[in-house]
């Protein structure tokens, strides 16, 4: 299956979060400053629907914040290297059973095939057994071409990404994806560690109890 998942890569002054169809734009520039903060490592970043936090290591910066997305991003050894982790909700239609649900995702990443920039050298989707709800999660390494012109010529860089995509449990007609991924010259080290440790850390916030479970 050659297809591409969610796609998330960082240019100095734009990144494109790109998950099952839902593209979002933003201009930023991968530094230091009001719009852009820098993030402790491990802070909070819980709210009503997540129970989460940053990256647990030093470097990221806040890149964009909505109702529907939450981005970090951190710089690497050189100025090619980067590095974004991410948390996006988005609709997608009720999925009924494993089969539904991996078809689906399935569905989706084919309709991103096209995108020739990046030449996959190996992926992996597979259904995921670690949480009691629906889930797949999406590994792929390849080689991002960039966009070359007449004049200019980009150099070729690996991209590595691994992202968890759940139907969430409380929300019917509502999906997440949990996304980490490096893109630079050279491979992370520590890409596997990071990578689970913080889709690990999100996790579906409980619904409240009502007075009379509580009683």
């Amino acid at each position: 299956m050659k297809v591409i998942g969610g796609r998330i890569f960082v240019k100095q002054h734009r990144v494109c979060v790109l998950v099952l169809g839902c593209c979002v734009l933003a201009p930023v520039s991968i530094a230091g400053g009001a719009d852009h903060p820098a993030i402790g490592p491990g802070q909070s970043f819980s709210n009503p629907l997540f129970m989460m936090t940053a990256p647990n290591s030093e470097g990221w910066m806040g890149l964009t914040r909505s109702g529907s997305e939450i981005a970090f991003a951190r710089l690497g050894a050189s100025k090619t290297d980067s590095d974004v982790a991410a948390v996006i909700l988005f609709r997608a239609p009720i999925a009924t059973g494993s089969g539904g649900f991996m078809a689906l995702i399935k569905e989706r990443l084919e309709k991103d095939a096209s995108l020739s920039r990046f030449e996959i050298q190996q992926q992996n989707l597979d259904l995921s057994q670690d949480r009691a709800y629906m889930c797949a999660t999406y590994h792929a390494l390849s080689i991002d071409h960039g966009k070359s012109s007449f004049l200019t010529k980009r150099q070729p860089l690996l991209f590595e990404m691994l992202v968890l995509y759940c139907q969430h449990p409380e929300k019917p007609g509502l999906a997440f994806a949990v996304s980490f991924s490096h893109r630079g010259l050279t491979p992370l080290p520590t890409f596997q560690a990071e990578s689970k440790e913080f889709i690990a850390g999100v996790q579906v916030a409980q619904p409240p109890k009502s007075e009379s479970n509580a009683q």
